[in-house]
């Protein structure tokens, strides 16, 4: 098992992306702590991935609260020991015009997506410097590019992936990794609540033709989680079927 005797923090770990992380983390060994603002929702994942042998607890936190990102942080490390792997994935969007955006959505997304990635890096990169090392995965995504109704969403991820660049280069001398996962349109319950005219235009602009499955982003997570990328640093992995690079031209 690639991620055995490791224990990893994953933040929105309650569905979507972030369970399918969790699911594949604790497959390849790792101790899993299942974060997410619905603690029921978080109680679910663990409790199906303890049925499958892993060792796992459940987490609830409201990821913009440097109070409570704080607790959980410790309590998983004393918990489970210690924190080899940080996945900062859980995210809101708030899909409106930049004329008609309330200043309230433009808050809430930057807090939800840019604000808790530095919480939960500071949190958690003293003790992995202790450690001698660690992993941190920052889910970013194709909007950092622009779309259209998403200025707080796009100015959010791009905040991310710069955060995630700078941060590489201070903690690198301490054998920490921090990389980005990018995805586009991704088969979860928060797209598929789209409604379908949304939806079929989204796909249509997707080279592949399809969204992705939770599981595509999750295997790219593991792989930089892993020891397979042990001399990746800095980076973002666009994981969009082709999103990233243009359009679908039929």
């Amino acid at each position: 098992m690639r991620l055995e005797k490791r224990t990893a923090l994953v933040t929105g770990g309650g569905q979507g992306i972030g369970q399918a992380i969790c699911d594949r983390l604790a497959a390849e060994g790792a101790r899993v702590a299942v974060l997410d603002l619905n603690g029921e929702s978080a109680e679910r994942v663990a409790a199906q991935l303890r049925e499958r042998g892993a060792e796992t607890i459940a987490l609830q936190a409201n990821v913009a609260n440097r109070k409570q990102v704080r607790a959980a942080v410790a309590r998983a490390i004393a918990e489970l020991g210690h924190l080899d792997i940080l996945v900062n994935n859980a995210g809101i969007a708030r899909h409106q015009y930049l004329d008609d955006m309330p200043e309230g959505d433009w808050d809430d997304v930057m807090n939800v997506n840019a604000k808790a990635t530095f919480h939960f890096c500071q949190a958690v990169v003293p003790h992995m410097k202790e450690r001698g090392g660690g992993k941190i995965v920052n889910l970013a995504s194709r909007a950092i590019l622009g779309n259209a109704r998403e200025t707080n969403y796009s100015a959010a991820k791009a905040a991310v992936v710069g955060f995630s660049r700078a941060l590489s280069l201070e903690v690198a001398a301490h054998n920490i990794n921090v990389n980005c996962v990018s995805p586009s349109m991704v088969d979860t319950p928060w797209t598929q609540a789209y409604p379908e005219e949304m939806r079929q235009r989204a796909i249509k602009l997707i080279p592949k033709g399809r969204p992705a499955l939770p599981r595509e982003i999750a295997n790219v997570v593991l792989f930089l989680v892993s020891d397979d990328a042990e001399y990746v640093t800095g980076q973002t992995l666009h994981v969009c079927g082709g999103r990233s690079v243009g359009m679908n031209p039929w």
